[in-house]
């Protein structure tokens, strides 16, 4: 649904697939959707902001992998106490997945290097994370991260 560039279209379709879709089913909720972490220094390097990540539904959650859309930016998602390997833009691991139980939360872990881009890359910036998992409505969930680098 996500893909579809008609917000009104992607919204008809998702209420769609919701009302058809099993009852026991299981639902990964992120929160925040959009975390704004104002203006981040090049001087002071890597920033890691953190996302609730849960399972809403009825049934157990198959986590899958996750994807940045930059490489400015990496993420990982810790569940149960235990780290995931770190996923980015490119190259990322495949014979990863992890399980959320219904109610069971998790964490979504992101890191952003304002240097990755070079010296003269300031200004605003939105980049992307992308949680993969067998969520019937949301399989590939995403997040965004605001910043505004400066030196």
């Amino acid at each position: 649904v996500g893909i579809l560039f008609d917000e009104a279209l992607a919204a008809e379709i998702k209420d769609e697939l919701i009302a058809e879709a099993p009852v026991d089913r299981p639902i990964l909720e992120i929160e925040p959707s959009n975390i704004d972490a104002g203006e981040v220094s090049m001087a002071q390097g890597e920033v890691k902001t953190v996302y609730k990540v849960k399972n809403t539904g009825k049934t157990v959650l198959k986590l899958s992998g996750l994807e940045t859309s930059c490489i400015c930016t990496t993420a990982l998602l810790r569940v149960g106490g235990m780290d995931s390997p770190i996923f980015g833009m490119h190259n990322n691991p495949t014979d990863w997945s992890s399980s959320l139980e219904p109610g069971e939360e998790a964490q979504l872990v992101v890191m952003f290097d304002p240097n990755a881009h070079g010296p003269e890359a300031t200004g605003p910036i939105t980049r992307t994370i992308t949680i993969f998992s067998d969520d019937a409505i949301d399989s590939a969930k995403q997040v965004q991260f605001e910043a505004v680098v400066v030196k």
